[in-house]
């Protein structure tokens, strides 16, 4: 193996450990902060939902959430490609109220773009 066909396979081994870190700390990111928007935007949407009814938001039942606060969880996640993972995440902020599935992750550095491949909802 010539000293140039080294340099290519560690260029291209390098991206791919850094798009397994990078992507997966980036996907975590918008995770955890899809998860906290959905947590911490129930009360508004619970008040908004009971004026929307004309009642009292006593009236209209709200869901139970987790004390603890939303939980994130990435189960699994592979490069693909250089700068393409795909990866199995879920976020739960109560019973009953969870979401997950297979996604196929686009990194580029400064974030991460998301397309689902399955789903599914609790």
């Amino acid at each position: 193996m010539t000293r140039k066909t080294k340099i290519i396979i560690t260029i291209i081994a390098l991206s791919y450990v850094a798009t397994w870190i990078g992507g997966y700390l980036s996907h975590m990111d918008a995770l955890i902060t899809f998860a906290n928007k959905q947590y911490y935007g129930v009360d508004d949407f619970h008040e908004r939902l009971a004026k929307a009814a004309q009642v009292s938001p006593d009236e209209i039942h709200k869901p139970e959430l987790l004390k603890e606060g939303p939980i994130v969880k990435i189960n699994w996640c592979v490069p693909f490609l250089p700068f393409v993972l795909i990866a199995d995440s879920e976020y739960c902020i109560g019973p009953l109220w969870a979401r997950g599935g297979t996604k196929i992750i686009i990194w580029y550095i400064l974030g991460s773009t998301t397309i689902s491949l399955s789903n599914w909802v609790s």
